[in-house]
């Protein structure tokens, strides 16, 4: 009876660490326009990810040199004038849903003004983060999430 105890004792300690591993979830993969990117690059807060806008611009397309952060937003040039001069921006504010697109591609500037479901964070260091469905959605892409593989797919670049 002692020697049945200690082999069921003994099962139960053993079983709990062996299936541990097979419910592991997936590492998250993002890609993009077939490019993948690292989760490392990006936070998960309240189940939501959020990415710096040099790494949103960058998925999108945008040229590095175009973007522009202070302590209050972050922006970047979306659309350039066949003369060469950017008309075409796309400003996320700090802590704030609200999205700014401001254009003079008609000659004459228009403020569009978006609300995305969810807010821009802080990050530890001070860096405007952005929620990533949200900004995907604001630029006119496309994201979606295969919960099975835990895969995030976004396509659509900016054209300039």
């Amino acid at each position: 009876m002692f020697k049945k105890l200690v082999i069921l004792a003994s099962f139960l300690v053993v079983l709990p660490l062996s299936t541990v591993t097979s419910f592991a979830a997936e590492p998250l993969l993002v890609t993009v326009n077939e490019n993948d990117y690292p989760a490392s690059l990006f936070i998960i807060k309240d189940n939501r990810l959020y990415g710096s806008i040099e790494t949103v611009s960058s998925m999108m397309g945008a040229m590095f040199g175009w973007v522009f952060k202070d302590k209050q937003s972050v922006s970047f040039v979306s659309h350039f004038s066949k003369e060469g001069n950017s008309d075409e921006f796309y400003t996320w504010f700090k802590n704030s849903k609200k999205v700014e697109i401001s254009s003079t591609q008609s000659k004459e500037e228009q403020i569009q003004n978006l609300t995305m479901n969810n807010s821009t964070i802080i990050s530890k260091d001070g860096e405007i983060l952005l929620p990533l469905r949200d900004s995907i959605v604001a630029l006119g892409k496309t994201i979606s999430w295969d919960r099975k593989t835990n895969e995030i797919t976004i396509t659509g670049k900016i054209i300039y």
